[in-house]
């Protein structure tokens, strides 16, 4: 039986996105550490190459920097049961990833991060959770038909047509998570999944008179979650 990794992922410091826009700063940087932690509570060295089978913890500084440190995690007999990416989110992004690279930009979807994020060894059943605020959510008046958590689920579709990068159809059950609201990071935590410690917010606490996100909503643990699943 394959050992299942839960992963959680953070953008450095440095980390940009194409158009050089800081992915990690404020907020991040306080959250780090708690994450860091508690998936260090579970291992003695933040490092791949000491760390148990069970969990991960990896900060990279793009999303081909990303896949490339889960590939090597992913040792023999080992799959990935859960990606968390915990970052600065929106209904358009979290994390580098975005609606412009989603697919990405050739015909065959072969640059797009949900192409890439294919080619790595999948359980079935796996869960990819956008640890980012409003991740799971639209704003239809300003165009945002469809959240960045639906985008990346439809672009891993099970059993698409389309050649994922590992030679394979991907024939893998996965539900993408995003974030019911503004996320509320309580203290002593990091606001990821994997501790258990969730809460949204329906409004913006830093604007209040902010008009709130379609469906958004004050919720806590599970239901702070919107599915998003990768077949009918």
């Amino acid at each position: 039986m394959a050992t299942v990794l839960y992963v959680v992922a953070m953008p450095t410091a440095s980390a940009e996105n194409a158009k050089g826009e800081s992915l990690g700063g404020a907020g991040l940087e306080e959250e780090r550490p708690h994450v860091q932690q508690y998936v260090n509570g579970r291992h003695e060295s933040y490092d791949l190459t000491h760390m148990g089978p069970d969990f991960a913890f990896i900060e990279y500084t793009s999303i081909d920097d990303l896949v490339s440190q889960i590939d090597a995690a992913l040792k023999p007999g080992v799959v990935l049961g859960t990606l968390e990416i915990c970052a600065h989110g929106s209904p358009r992004s979290c994390g580098g990833i975005d609606r412009n690279n989603v697919d990405g930009s050739k015909a065959d979807h072969s640059d797009g991060v949900g192409q890439k994020l294919m080619g790595l060894r999948w359980n079935d059943g796996g869960d990819l959770y956008l640890a980012g605020c409003n991740t799971g959510l639209t704003k239809t008046k300003d165009g945002i038909t469809d959240s960045i958590a639906k985008r990346l689920a439809a672009a891993m579709k099970l059993d698409t047509a389309v050649v994922a990068l590992n030679g394979a159809k991907f024939d893998h059950h996965l539900t993408v998570w995003g974030a019911a609201g503004f996320m509320q990071v309580f203290v002593g935590h990091g606001g990821t999944h994997l501790e258990k410690a969730n809460k949204t917010l329906q409004t913006n606490p830093k604007d209040p008179t902010a008009v709130p996100y379609d469906g958004a909503k004050d919720a806590t643990d599970e239901d702070c979650w919107i599915p998003n699943r990768n077949w009918p």
